[in-house]
């Protein structure tokens, strides 16, 4: 299958496209539209062989060519999907963590998009079981590079699947290939000293139920503070000299640090 993104000029040709005498089909798709001077694409494709052929007839935008337009018949213009031919031409759809693993940046691009509605993101923890994350607006019709971006500010703490499913106006869709991206770096910088001895901040994502815990060396908690995006700083009670452990859950997940509390001066 070859797919012209543009449209097809023809000079006063009498050479035939064709395609294979037996065996699979063979197909070639413009978006745009044949033109031709001197009727150069009125004989355009051959006959009696394994060929389809679908021209969609779209405007494009660049077009400077003065040759006539030809639309040619019915009976040549014969892929029976032609409708839907091209709805989206998806040419990138990458995702990565920011820095800390607090959110993941996901971008994709399209070459041409023909009646495209809207994207939908989904996401899911086994690559089986999907669930939809947000919608994006797409342009309808474009024969431009398009470029989108959206972050998934709440991530899972886990390795993740994620994929777009492409929706036209008809309701009809198409789904992307899968990205995966295994499960971010921990955090270890979360946890900021002030000037004032026992006083931090925590410096990451924080949601209306985080918690945060210290731990003695044996896991017992000897500090608990609920947390969130109003409320980040906190102060913890004076501690015997030792190694506590610091610890940060949220709904990217579990974030631990090791701290060694000296005798004060």
């Amino acid at each position: 299958m070859i797919n012209v993104f543009g449209d097809v000029d023809l000079f006063n040709t009498t050479s035939q496209i064709n395609g294979p005498s037996s065996g699979s089909f063979a197909g070639l798709r413009v978006l745009g539209r044949l033109r031709g001077n001197s009727n150069a694409a009125s004989n355009l494709f051959g006959s009696n062989d394994f060929l389809t052929t679908c021209v969609q007839g779209n405007p494009i935008t660049c077009n400077t060519s003065n040759a006539a337009v030809y639309n040619i018949p019915a009976t040549e213009n014969n892929d029976p999907s032609c409708i839907s031919v091209l709805p989206v031409t998806l040419t990138r759809f990458v995702g990565n963590w920011t820095t800390g693993g607090i959110a993941v940046n996901l971008k994709w691009s399209t070459a041409t998009e023909v009646n495209n509605d809207h994207f939908l993101l989904e996401r899911s923890a086994n690559g089986i079981t999907f669930e939809k994350i947000a919608q994006v607006a797409g342009a309808g019709n474009s024969t431009m590079l398009r470029n989108y971006v959206y972050t998934d500010a709440s991530p899972l703490a886990t390795s993740t699947y994620y994929r777009l499913r492409q929706v036209d106006y008809d309701g009809t869709s198409t789904y992307s290939p899968i990205i995966f991206l295994d499960a971010p770096e921990r955090l270890t910088n979360w946890l900021v000293a002030t000037s004032s001895p026992q006083h931090f901040t925590i410096q990451s994502q924080l949601d209306a139920n985080s918690q945060f815990t210290v731990l003695d060396v044996t896991g017992r908690p000897v500090f608990f503070q609920a947390v969130s995006p109003d409320n980040a700083n906190v102060i913890v009670p004076f501690l015997p000299t030792g190694i506590y452990l610091f610890r940060l859950i949220t709904k990217q997940g579990r974030f631990t640090i090791r701290k060694s509390i000296a005798p004060s001066k």
